[in-house]
């Protein structure tokens, strides 16, 4: 994995994009098949599961600067 600002030959990273690829289509489908999402299932929690896979919700990302957090606009 590479582009004008990062690049990378770790095997997680290759991992992680690989499981990106087969995922990518069908987020909800691919993540019920964990264990965590039973886990979270079984505790009634799993209602929390479609929100955490929205994509571009926000176009801000906190991050802490000289100790202070900033809100970065993207």
């Amino acid at each position: 994995m590479s582009s004008s600002l990062y690049s990378t030959k770790c095997d997680s990273t290759i991992a992680a994009l690989d499981l990106w690829s087969i995922a990518c289509s069908d987020l909800p489908g691919y993540i019920e098949k964990s264990a965590h999402w039973s886990r979270l299932r079984e505790k009634g929690l799993d209602d929390c599961i479609g929100f955490c896979l929205t994509e571009d919700y926000t176009d801000m990302i906190p991050f802490i600067k000289d100790e202070v957090l900033v809100n970065n606009i993207l």
